[in-house]
């Protein structure tokens, strides 16, 4: 990203600016601004003090906005970082969420979760059994139960949904 080479230019001690300055921008009427800040977030963690609470700020925070765009964007950078992931139930939150999109972008990151918490196998296989799920959703679930198989351990419920696809 563009911030990661302005950072020499900008110097270590100015990041901490930037990092408070990114906390009060995620609150932004403006989801171009949420964005940026969304973006910046894998470069400015690594001068964060307290990387948890500027996860919490950024990411989670993020990804309960009202902008699709936002959310799915803060799930992508969510998986790149679930060591941060101190309450899981953030991230199961929105496997309800009502944007196909947001459940798309949650099923094509849900490698990383998948090893974090046997609770994303629940929702992976849920959405690939719901008869509810738009065709393109349990598509991509079935690729994710292929690609993570040896990651799976309710066989059965892998069993089900296969029968129910089948018929």
């Amino acid at each position: 990203s563009l911030l990661s080479h302005l950072i020499p230019e900008i110097g270590v001690d100015n990041i901490q600016r930037l990092i408070t300055i990114s906390e009060k921008f995620i609150n932004s009427k403006f989801p171009v601004l949420q964005l940026s800040v969304v973006d910046s977030f894998p470069v400015l963690i690594k001068y964060s003090n307290d990387k948890i609470e500027y996860f919490n700020k950024i990411i989670i925070k993020s990804m309960k906005d009202q902008c699709t765009r936002v959310r799915t964007h803060s799930l992508r950078i969510a998986s790149y970082h679930t060591d941060l992931i101190t309450n899981i139930q953030d991230l199961v939150d929105i496997s309800k969420d009502p944007s196909w999109k947001v459940k798309t972008c949650l099923i094509e990151s849900i490698g990383p979760f998948l090893k974090l918490s046997p609770e994303y196998e629940n929702i992976l296989l849920n959405i690939a059994h719901d008869k509810d799920s738009i065709f393109s959703l349990k598509e991509a679930s079935f690729q994710q139960i292929n690609q993570y198989f040896d990651l799976l351990q309710n066989y059965a419920e892998i069993y089900r949904c296969l029968d129910l696809a089948l018929h």
